[in-house]
């Protein structure tokens, strides 16, 4: 294997962020930084939830990671949100009928070994918790999965 020359790959190379607040006021903010700028940069897109979860996983299977939050949003609504990552920043995707849900843990998995990954979602909607598998219909569309 040839080693690149100093500036070659290293300089292309990315790690992003996403950090998740425990309560208000501390929100989730997502940075990137860059082998050769250490400090962050924060770009946007994935701000805006506390008191929740954050879990990354490629759903679309287009090899870009995307991000799937829940908690408090800044006006303290109750939210799920799924967000499909591009090149440059997260965009915002609405998928009908995720559970709104905060002090909640996410996770993606493909439980049924079709290729793409599903939700678990855990949490609180109101006054009682919830867990739900959502399937991932290969679509860009998820279908609450009943036991059976």
């Amino acid at each position: 294997m040839q080693v690149p020359p100093h500036g070659g790959l290293r300089q292309r190379w990315q790690a992003r962020h996403l950090l998740v607040g425990a309560v208000l006021p501390d929100l989730s903010a997502m940075y990137t930084t860059t082998v050769t700028a250490h400090h962050g940069k924060h770009v946007g897109g994935a701000a805006g939830m506390a008191a929740g979860s954050v879990a990354w996983g490629d759903y679309d299977n287009d090899s870009r990671l995307d991000i799937l939050m829940t908690g408090l949003d800044t006006t303290l609504n109750v939210s799920s949100k799924l967000f499909t990552t591009t090149a440059t920043v997260p965009l915002p995707k609405h998928i009908c009928g995720l559970a709104a849900l905060y002090n909640s843990s996410v996770a993606w998995g493909d439980y049924d070994n079709d290729g793409y990954l599903d939700i678990l979602l855990t949490g609180t909607p109101d006054q009682n918790g919830i867990s739900r598998v959502y399937r991932n219909n290969g679509n860009g569309t998820f279908t609450i999965s009943t036991p059976g």
